[in-house]
C-alpha cells in the first residue's frame, strides 16, 4: 500500500505531506481493521482529525481503483 501511495504522489507532483507513505499506510490499515475513529487514530499519530480523514479517504480511493470488477470478482470465485 505504501508503494501505491509513493506512486501516486509521484504522479500528482506532490513534495511534501505531513505523513510519510508507509506511515499513511498504518494509519489506513489501522482505521479498516481496528474501526477506531479516526480522531483518536489521528491523535496517536499526532494529527489533526481533517487531515486523517482527508489522507484516509485518499488511501480508500487508490485501493478501491485497483480493486475487480464485479464481474471479475465472480468469475474469479467461480
Amino acid at each position: 500500500m505504501a508503494a501505491l501511495i509513493r506512486g501516486h504522489r509521484k504522479t500528482i507532483g506532490s513534495q511534501w505531506r505531513v505523513l510519510e507513505a508507509g506511515t499513511l499506510a498504518l494509519l489506513t490499515l489501522a482505521y479498516l481493521r481496528k474501526g477506531k475513529r479516526l480522531r483518536d487514530l489521528a491523535a496517536g499519530f499526532r494529527i489533526s482529525a481533517a487531515t486523517a480523514s482527508r489522507r484516509t479517504r485518499e488511501t480508500l480511493v487508490l485501493l478501491a481503483a485497483r480493486a475487480p470488477g464485479i464481474r471479475d470478482a465472480l468469475r474469479h470465485a467461480k
